[in-house]
């Protein structure tokens, strides 16, 4: 069975030269409406104080070492 990608580039291959310029443009429309959405998101996670707060402190837990690796974890839980 064929994957999605595979079932679009198939369809694109048959199409006009014109219409492919038009599955471009719709392409680039989506690909810019997803770097928004991801802009957004990291807008909402920068404006969180308390989540920036938590982000922070577990960048100092990684420099200072204070981790725990998720195998050591698993054994005592």
């Amino acid at each position: 069975m064929q994957g999605l990608k595979e079932k679009v580039i198939h369809k694109v291959e048959k199409l006009p030269e014109n219409r492919v310029s038009e599955v471009l443009d719709f392409v680039d429309f989506i690909s810019k409406r997803e770097e928004a959405e991801a802009w957004e998101e990291t807008q909402e996670i920068l404006k969180n104080k308390k989540l920036m707060k938590s982000i922070r402190a577990a960048e100092k837990d990684l420099k200072t070492g204070k981790v725990y690796r998720w195998e050591d974890i698993k054994k005592y839980s």
